[in-house]
């Protein structure tokens, strides 16, 4: 996959995602706004590996979801986030 500078990278999914991420989006400076997981372990890969590319990523993962809450929510968490 390429990413290209100044890019948007969401991530959605259940808890495996979410990871105790920071409401209602999230992004941000603080540690933990990404959560504990691997979002936050991207999001300091790309930061260091592509710290000129400023690549924007946000955690959109909600415990619980299943395909079926994804779905319903995909408009709003990720095609609207741009």
């Amino acid at each position: 996959m390429r990413i290209e500078p100044n890019s948007r990278l969401v991530m959605i999914g259940d808890s495996i995602t979410d990871c105790g991420r920071a409401r209602p989006v999230g992004e941000g400076r603080a540690d933990s706004a990404y959560g504990n997981g691997y979002v936050s372990v991207v999001n300091a890969l790309l930061g260091t590996v592509y710290a000129s590319h400023r690549i924007r990523v946000t955690n959109m993962g909600i415990s619980g979801n299943t395909v079926r809450d994804l779905k319903a929510r995909w408009q709003s968490d990720v095609i609207d986030l741009n």
